[in-house]
């Protein structure tokens, strides 16, 4: 899984391993031209996980809390602003503004040539950390579908219900909902899901 990814004088590409969560960017400063340069980077600690769904995942109160004691972070010595780093996992995001903003999973650097010159930027890794686990401000993406008159604002839950089919039981509800996953990703629930029972023969 990869993605390219640029910013204010940063270009990029985003890989990610499923089966590890690491990630890894390979990209280039360009804010400094093609200067030998030392690039410091830092992220966001990875997201939490948990032993359970409640409290896993979301994003952290403030910047303060999550860059304390963060793995992501380096130094790469460059000949010319590129550079390859290893993230321990997905950064999480964090809330600015008191909880109204919701910054994403991104790379911070700063560049300085051996003349003093200095240059900071950041390079986006992804529009969510973990997907609809947010306590306040809805990620700027999504923002679109949720702040408006006719959402049904945070909880995301109830959100697009009116596009859903009608279902005859509680689980095809439950999976259609769920936390994005494989299945939902090829379209649950199908036809067989919304009736489990169908085949069933009735008892004697």
């Amino acid at each position: 899984m990869e993605h390219p990814s640029s910013g204010n004088g940063v270009e990029g590409v985003v890989r990610r391993d499923p089966s590890t969560g690491q990630v890894k960017i390979t990209g280039r400063v360009t804010g400094l031209g093609f200067e030998p340069q030392k690039i410091m980077w830092r992220a966001a600690a990875p997201v939490t996980r948990g032993i359970g769904f409640a409290g896993s995942g979301y994003p952290y109160p403030n910047k303060e809390i999550a860059y304390a004691n963060t793995p992501n972070a380096g130094v790469v010595e460059s000949t010319d602003g590129s550079f390859q780093i290893d993230l321990k996992g997905i950064p999480a995001g964090y809330y600015v503004g008191l909880g109204s903003t919701y910054v994403p999973p991104l790379v911070e650097f700063l560049s300085v040539t051996k003349a003093g010159k200095r240059f900071s930027t950041a390079l986006w890794c992804n529009d969510t950390a973990a997907p609809y686990r947010w306590s306040a401000g809805a990620p700027a993406t999504l923002r679109p579908q949720i702040d408006t008159e006719e959402a049904t604002g945070r909880a995301m839950y109830y959100f697009g219900r009116e596009q859903l089919p009608l279902f005859e039981n509680q689980e095809a509800q439950l999976r259609a909902k769920g936390y994005p996953g494989d299945m939902t990703g090829r379209g649950w629930p199908e036809a067989e899901d919304r009736k489990p029972w169908s085949r069933v023969t009735a008892p004697a």
